[in-house]
């Protein structure tokens, strides 16, 4: 499938697209589109709580990627009406729960609190100080970790502002007291980015 007739396919179908959840054989067709034009990291859903706009995003991908000319195309193309293509995952309006692991194990991070570090180069680390006592191996911790903060910032402030993320900090009790709730991070973080 050429991306002129993904798109065509997108207009078409736009509506139907925005189904919670969408239909089996239309999630097929675009799954199917998908991987026809090499693209792997992709996601669809409402933009805003209301619903009223949607969107398809675009996960970064080098520039040497056989995706790449397909992603620009789709990025640079005009959306349907109530649609809008995406560079990256936006931040998720969520719980903040997920099940994570083999076997599945529900995590809570509601109540998860971290430290942020901000360098002269505007850029950003972010630190757990909370324990997960369901996810012991370090590198999984550290993989959750990652995974709920792209949720809660969006793959864009991730990519762009976070230099680093330690999810194995013994944080002390001075920490604590230092530290913001994940709810925090996005006001905090997003008010430090440059204006455009």
């Amino acid at each position: 499938m050429s991306v002129d007739e993904f798109l065509s396919w997108f207009q078409e179908n736009a509506e139907r697209l925005k189904g919670k959840p969408i239909p089996s054989e239309l999630a097929g067709e675009l799954r199917s589109s998908f991987e026809r034009m090499n693209i792997g990291n992709w996601e669809i859903g409402p933009l805003d709580e209301s619903g009223s706009t949607s969107f398809l995003a675009l996960s970064q991908i080098t520039a040497d990627h056989p995706s790449a000319r397909n992603r620009a195309k789709i990025l640079d193309a005009t959306p349907p009406e109530g649609w809008r293509f995406l560079p990256g995952k936006p931040p998720k309006f969520w719980s903040r729960q997920l099940r994570w692991g083999d076997p599945p194990v529900l995590i809570d991070a509601s109540d998860w609190r971290f430290l942020i570090y901000t360098y002269d180069d505007g850029m950003i680390e972010i630190v757990l100080c909370s324990d997960i006592p369901e996810v012991m191996d370090p590198d999984d911790r550290n993989r959750l970790v990652v995974t709920v903060l792209e949720s809660e910032l969006g793959e864009a402030c991730m990519d762009q502002c976070v230099c680093g993320v330690d999810a194995n900090s013994d944080a002390a009790p001075t920490d604590q007291a230092n530290s913001y709730a994940l709810t925090e991070l996005r006001p905090i973080i997003f008010a430090s980015l440059p204006r455009a």
